[in-house]
């Protein structure tokens, strides 16, 4: 009998153990998400690879020809101003005689006008004072003159210290449409680019100089 009752004592025990382990037992939990990693503040997340941007090829547009430039006509400088020709630093200068026509020197510096003259030869003729010399021919050798003597200046050259003396003779010049019986004086211009060089003895009443011109008298 004592047996029994020991048996019936542990199968009691048994029974109210197995509740309350039943309501203590922890289900197991499920493991926390994995931690995402905090970036320090201003740190740029980068992209797993590479990425090219390209731009699309332009399309070919239709070329438009600029049209032409139309041509302004400059107006004509005048030939004349107040009744006076207008003739630029060089100019055609014919000298009678004997009718050969020379580039020549357009100098509003110059009292008078000088024509470049060798084997320059003074005589007498008729009781008058003559001379005889030659000047310089474009197309051949040289013409020999014949005129008589006008009278001799004294002409200050810069090259030198001092006056020079030359004879002087009329000639006939023209320029444009200017014709006049000039005062020339005969000088060696030999180192001159110009065998001619006008004055103003030509030039007073006759014309209006334009020194950024050439070759515009008419």
């Amino acid at each position: 009998m004592a047996w029994l009752g020991l048996v019936a004592v542990t199968l009691m025990m048994a029974g109210c153990q197995a509740p309350f382990l039943a309501q203590t037992e922890t289900p197991a939990a499920e493991p926390p998400p994995p931690e995402t990693p905090i970036r320090p503040e201003g740190e740029l997340m980068t992209f797993p690879r590479e990425i090219t941007l390209t731009c699309p090829e332009p399309e070919p547009s239709e070329t438009i020809p600029c049209p032409a430039i139309p041509k302004i006509k400059c107006p004509a400088c005048p030939t004349h101003l107040d009744g006076k020709i207008m003739v630029g630093e060089v100019e055609q200068v014919k000298v009678t005689p004997p009718g050969i026509v020379y580039t020549a020197r357009i100098d509003t510096g110059a009292t008078g006008t000088s024509i470049h003259a060798t084997d320059i030869v003074r005589f007498e003729r008729d009781g008058e004072r003559w001379v005889r010399f030659n000047i310089d021919n474009p197309d051949g050798d040289p013409i020999t003159l014949e005129r008589e003597v006008l009278h001799r200046v004294r002409v200050k050259q810069a090259e030198l210290d001092g006056f020079e003396r030359r004879l002087v003779v009329l000639l006939k010049l023209t320029m444009g449409s200017v014709s006049q019986n000039v005062e020339v004086s005969l000088a060696d211009r030999s180192e001159m680019e110009y065998p001619l060089l006008v004055g103003r003895d030509l030039l007073r009443d006759n014309a209006v100089v334009d020194v950024g011109q050439q070759l515009i008298a008419k």
